[in-house]
Order: C-alpha cells, then sequence, then structure tokens
C-alpha cells in the first residue's frame, strides 16, 4: 500500500497561494449586452434630462401605462408652446419603467452626488420603478404632468380641493421624488409638491432683478432730488460729516 503524502507547511502555503491567484484573477462583472445597452441609456437620462419625477407603479396594465404616456404628451407640447423655460429642444415627456438594479448601479458609479444625497436615492430605489422625464425644469409643468397622471388613472381631487393645496396620493402610480439638473435629490413627494408650487424661473428672475435694482433706482433718485445746486449742498455736507468723524476719531 502506498504510504500517503505528507502535508507538510510548504504545501500548504503553496496552495493558499494557488487559492489567492485564482480569486485575484477572478474578472470583474460582465453585463449582457442588453443590460450595457440600459445601463448607458439610464446614464444618459441622467446627464442630459433638466427635470426627472420618480413613480413606483403599482398593478398598472398596458393600457393604463399606454394611457399616462398619451396624457404626459399631450400637455407637455401645450405647455412647450406657450413658454420657453431652460431644457432641451424636445417638447413631450416620457414615461419609461426602468430596471432599478441597472439604474442603482448607474447611481453609484456617479460622483456628481454627495453621500448623503446618494443615499437618500438608494432609498427610493426599492420594487418597480418608473421615470417620466421632463424636457425643461417648470413647476408648472410638473404640476400638469402629475395631474394628467392622477386623471389617466381616474383619480380626481376631491370638489374643496383649491388651487396651490398638494395634489391627492395616487397609490397605483405612487410618486417617489425627483431629480431635477442631475445633482438636486427630492428624496420625498412632498418635496416635489413643494417645487411644483414655486414660481416660473422667469418670475424669480425678474423678482431678483428688481431686488437688484433698488438700491442703485433709490440713490439715483435722492440725487436727482437734489439737481443743481441742491446736488453740491448734499455732496458738500457729506464732506463735512466726513471731516466730522475724523475729528472725533484723533480726539
Amino acid at each position: 500500500m502506498n504510504a500517503l503524502p505528507r502535508i507538510t507547511s510548504a504545501t500548504r502555503s503553496l496552495r493558499s497561494t494557488r487559492r489567492y491567484a485564482s480569486a485575484a484573477t477572478t474578472p470583474a462583472r460582465i453585463y449582457t449586452d442588453r443590460k450595457a445597452i440600459l445601463y448607458q441609456s439610464y446614464t444618459h437620462i441622467l446627464d442630459h434630462t433638466p427635470a426627472i419625477l420618480l413613480f413606483q407603479p403599482n398593478n398598472l396594465t398596458s393600457a393604463e401605462l399606454a394611457a399616462i404616456r398619451r396624457a404626459i404628451a399631450e400637455i407637455s407640447s401645450s405647455t412647450s408652446q406657450a413658454s420657453s423655460p431652460i431644457g432641451n429642444d424636445s417638447t413631450a415627456a416620457t414615461l419609461l419603467t426602468v430596471r432599478t438594479g441597472i439604474l442603482s448601479a448607474v447611481i453609484n458609479a456617479r460622483n456628481d452626488h454627495s453621500r448623503a444625497q446618494s443615499t437618500a436615492l438608494q432609498s427610493l430605489l426599492s420594487g418597480p420603478l418608473a421615470l417620466v422625464t421632463l424636457p425643461q425644469f417648470s413647476p408648472a409643468h410638473i404640476t400638469k404632468v402629475l395631474t394628467a397622471i392622477n386623471k389617466a388613472l381616474n383619480l380626481r381631487p376631491a370638489p374643496a380641493t383649491r388651487a396651490g393645496t398638494a395634489l391627492p396620493v395616487n397609490a397605483r402610480m405612487m410618486l417617489l421624488g425627483g431629480i431635477f439638473d442631475g445633482q438636486h435629490i427630492a428624496s420625498a413627494p412632498e418635496i416635489v409638491q413643494h417645487v411644483s408650487r414655486l414660481p416660473e424661473l422667469d418670475t424669480l428672475r425678474a423678482q431678483l432683478v428688481g431686488l437688484l435694482g433698488a438700491a442703485p433706482a433709490q440713490l439715483v433718485g435722492a440725487l436727482q432730488s437734489a439737481g443743481g445746486g441742491g446736488l453740491v449742498r448734499t455732496l458738500k455736507g457729506l464732506e463735512n460729516n466726513l471731516k466730522g468723524d475724523e475729528v472725533t476719531d484723533r480726539a
């Protein structure tokens, strides 16, 4: 009978080295062609879409999804004709059901979100997921899209609901959050509702210009009211006040 080979420390070392080499040479995960295309598509959407709304669809039929697509396309094209907010050249919002795992991998690979933002966004990525991509950032546009989705599923607000109040909760197409300008994450539906009630960007710009122009306008008005010799006296009085302050400081 042949003697069993002795297991020496050198043999154990060789075996562990082989196991380590095998683990070290394990290739990285390879996506199929279909998954690679989806990965690139989701990356493009996040990079080039001004506003994205995240939804959880629950037991929707293909006919209901088609109704939602028609509804948001109709209101999007009519809205874009009346205004020109920041966005791309497309005029229609789109509805896209996505693979949650692949979208999660895309978000993990991005560097434009802080850790807190990525964590907040990842918390939304569970279960079925659908994206509504808007070609422009417009609070009024967001409100119309949300309303159109509710109407497409025969969900209408109560008669007492007033303009500017929160929209009803749609359990079949549940709003989860949003991504605006590729960086700003609304990790709760309440935040999206708040954004939808903001003034349009053109209105905010006009208000900002008004605030910046108020102080110079007041100065010009004071100088104009002084007029001629009055202007000289005004400037002379300012000079005397400054000299008086200097004397006080020296004393």
